[in-house]
């Protein structure tokens, strides 16, 4: 400032390219800086990179690599990390490349922003008529997606650099935290749930994906259904998590248990068979015989019609029906 020029100013640029054979150095630059003479980070970038091809391409044209002494080791690392990672199980391989450090001083940490997800818990269901609704409890939210953690981490890693030069310090943590989370938001997505429902040698069909802890599926007709549950990213997708498998039941219209009441007469002081009182159908086959029917009590000790409750279970499922029965001196049952 006292100077009066832009606090991104910079007095000169330099491009080094290099190979086993020459190394050239190109500078570009003022000798002085004041509000005249200065340059800021995009001057003159064009015509640098272009005369530093060219000269590279016309002059380090040999075939001679360089031999990698015993003292410098290669580490697969991740793109966009800083402090620098290694790439983990799920990196994508256009996030990955071989860097070279002198041994003893490669990155020991691995990169978790790729990391297999935690699961999901706790899955639920519950059944509307074909209506399927499965719940679960949410899993915890990946570090990748919170940029105020990278933001801290990058800043305590560079927490020399922005003491000495606060100014250009902010240029750099603001063009790190727009490459980071522009590739998140193009190539990760959100977090949320994969949805999959299992058939009975075991494959998945993908149902969609959500950022609810529920789904609801219509089922196509009666049966056992089976969800898989993955925590997993709107875009990037191989890291998922182990899923939870969530089971349902649905009865479909000519599977459902019914029931028709008759009327019975019984003597006085007689006993009600409840099997005579009602015929009960499954899927429209009469399974009366099969099914377990017990009868609410009834008093038989003075005639009349009296009031009846039959509960019926059959294949697992209990439906309740109320019915008639007639007390009756004169009866022939």
């Amino acid at each position: 400032s006292a100077l009066g020029v832009s606090p991104y100013a910079t007095p000169d640029h330099w491009v080094n390219t290099y190979n086993a054979d020459y190394v050239i150095s190109m500078w570009m630059g003022y000798d002085i800086l004041d509000k005249d003479h200065y340059f800021t980070t995009p001057t003159g970038s064009g015509p640098r990179g272009q005369l530093s091809a060219y000269l590279a391409n016309n002059i380090l044209t040999s075939g001679h690599g360089f031999t990698k002494p015993a003292s410098v080791t290669s580490v697969t690392v991740e793109r966009n990390t800083l402090p620098m990672k290694r790439a983990s199980e799920y990196t994508p391989s256009n996030m990955k490349y071989s860097a070279y450090f002198k041994a003893g001083t490669e990155p020991s940490d691995t990169s978790k922003r790729f990391a297999k997800l935690s699961a999901p818990s706790g899955g639920k269901s519950s059944v509307n008529d074909s209506s399927i609704t499965i719940t679960w409890n949410p899993a915890s939210s990946p570090s990748a997606l919170d940029t105020n953690a990278v933001r801290s981490e990058f800043a305590n890693y560079y927490k020399a650099f922005k003491s000495r030069y606060s100014w250009s310090y902010s240029v750099f943590e603001n063009a790190y935290m727009n490459i980071y989370e522009s590739y998140n938001n193009s190539s990760i997505g959100t977090f949320g749930y994969q949805i999959y429902l299992k058939d009975a040698n075991g494959n998945l069909t993908n149902l969609g994906w959500t950022q609810n802890n529920s789904y609801t599926y219509s089922a196509p007709s009666g049966g056992v259904y089976q969800f898989v549950v993955k925590s997993a990213y709107s875009i990037f997708k191989s890291n998922e998590s182990d899923g939870i498998t969530i089971s349902a039941t649905v009865t479909s219209a000519n599977q459902k248990l019914e029931a028709t009441t008759n009327t019975v007469c019984i003597p006085v002081n007689g006993t009600l068979n409840p099997k005579n009182g009602v015929n009960v159908t499954f899927g429209g086959v009469n399974v009366t015989s099969s099914a377990t029917i017990v009868a609410s009590n009834v008093d038989t000790s003075t005639t009349g019609t009296k009031d009846v409750s039959y509960q019926i279970t059959y294949n697992g499922e209990t439906i309740k029906v109320n019915g008639k029965v007639n007390v009756s001196d004169s009866c022939s049952n």
